[in-house]
């Protein structure tokens, strides 16, 4: 069993509850017309002291195969990877835009970034990431782009 971590969310209104800043979220977003939204979300997941048998470039690769439905959105392209000897590096084309992992194995860290041009379910995902790759700690960042687009 994961222990449930409390997070704080970096978010353009200042430091909030997970809760809050989805809240804020659904308040914000506009659908300015089919699939064009204003302040769209764009998620960063930093995740420290993760299991180290889940930074491998296969158990990735799966994550990224399978967080697309997982979140309701939808691939595009099956996940392109890299690895060296340093990092690992995965990211999967949505028709909504994109979800991408660059992660250091030997230092035990990730970062999630998920962008969409839709509103998707930012607490699924979170916890998601969170279930799957068991970090320690975490620090979630959402932050909308699109702020200047018209009404």
């Amino acid at each position: 069993m994961i222990m449930a971590l409390e997070l704080l969310v970096r978010t353009p209104n200042g430091l909030q509850t997970l809760d809050q800043a989805i809240e804020g979220l659904k308040r914000d977003c506009i659908n300015l017309a089919p699939h064009v939204y204003k302040n769209m979300p764009y998620l960063v997941v930093d995740c420290c002291n993760c299991n180290p048998e889940k930074l491998s470039k296969e158990f990735i690769e799966e994550y990224l195969d399978t967080l697309p439905t997982t979140i309701g959105m939808n691939k595009l392209s099956s996940p392109l990877m890299y690895e060296d000897d340093t990092k690992v590096q995965g990211i999967v084309n949505l028709m909504e835009s994109h979800a991408s992992i660059i992660a250091f194995p030997q230092k035990r860290f990730m970062v999630e970034v998920i962008f969409s041009c839709k509103p998707f379910d930012i607490k699924l995902a979170v916890n998601y990431l969170q279930d799957s790759f068991e970090p320690k700690s975490m620090e979630v960042i959402l932050s909308y782009t699109g702020r200047e687009l018209g009404e």
